[in-house]
């Protein structure tokens, strides 16, 4: 997928924020297609839950990754920033180690998930389409499919 669309996006509340950046990541790489829910501001700081609920509507599910290679491309990251009492702001892990996101005020952007990203993100969530079209993507080959021809017929005993 190209991300460069997706990218510098100057913010805009309701339309060019966090949640919009994901919307429009999973239409474009996934074909799928989430209603663009009222964000109120201050919601966050009011406690009300309005991502997770909006997540959990559009057929997300909590999982629990040990650590970052538990990520698969297109989980969505739930972080409470700021000393949020609910999460406040979501990312998409694109793969590789990184996510986009679009925080309040700034562009859009692609960051590295180190430790200060990783240790922030209070819940991760997972579609099952999004994990059907990243299995149905994968090239499933032996191990022996990946070595080079010569080598390959060592193995098998037809070429000495």
């Amino acid at each position: 997928m190209n991300l460069i669309p997706l990218l510098n996006k100057p913010y805009r509340d309701g339309v060019d924020d966090c949640y919009g950046l994901a919307r429009e990541y999973y239409e474009e790489e996934y074909g799928l297609s989430f209603r663009n829910y009222a964000r109120p501001v201050g919601f966050d700081q009011a406690g009300i839950p309005l991502l997770d609920q909006y997540f959990g509507a559009e057929g997300f599910v909590t999982i629990n990754p040990t650590s970052i290679i538990n990520l698969e491309r297109g989980d969505g990251l739930l972080f409470n920033l700021f000393k949020s009492k609910t999460a406040n702001h979501v990312g998409v892990y694109i793969g590789n180690g990184y996510f986009i996101h679009h925080l309040y005020q700034k562009v859009s952007t692609c960051d590295r998930l180190d430790a200060r990203w990783y240790n922030r993100i209070s819940r991760t969530l997972r579609h099952p389409d999004i994990t059907a079209q990243n299995e149905s993507r994968m090239t499933k080959m032996s191990i022996l499919e990946a070595l080079p021809p010569h080598l390959r017929g060592q193995q098998d005993g037809t070429n000495p």
